[in-house]
């Protein structure tokens, strides 16, 4: 009796299973492939894709600021500016005049001054030197 309660528990061949699990492992073994392929192939082709674009997009940027620089040169170029009558250009005109006096002024006394500071340099080098 032994030997028939083994026998009940062995379920019968099944053809359409073996042949899933046959197309399952055959699947598996092709995605594991593929896989390996991608980690061999797909770094590269990224990196050739970003600098192909970053490129391309480099390129239109400098494009479009030359644009956009040659559009503001010839918006400057047609830009008019009139001061008009100035309201204090005699004041201003009379400030600088005076400005530059006083410059010229001061020049000509650097002179004078760095000559007394020469004197005075080889009096106290004689004084500290007769000590």
């Amino acid at each position: 009796m032994e030997a028939d309660c083994w026998l009940t528990e062995i379920e019968p061949f099944d053809a359409k299973l073996a042949q899933r699990v046959q197309a399952l492992s055959a699947q598996i073994e092709s995605q594991t492939l593929e896989l390996a392929s991608l980690r061999r192939n797909a770094p590269g082709a990224t990196a050739k894709k970003f600098e192909e674009e970053f490129k391309r997009r480099s390129e239109e940027d400098e494009a479009r600021v030359k644009k956009q620089e040659e559009l503001d040169a010839e918006a400057a170029r047609e830009l008019k500016l009139d001061a008009g009558d100035l309201e204090r250009m005699g004041e201003v005109q009379g400030t600088w005049q005076r400005g530059t006096e006083e410059l010229e002024e001061l020049k000509g006394k650097v002179g004078g001054t760095v000559a007394r500071m020469e004197r005075a340099k080889r009096a106290v080098e004689f004084v500290e030197g007769s000590n």
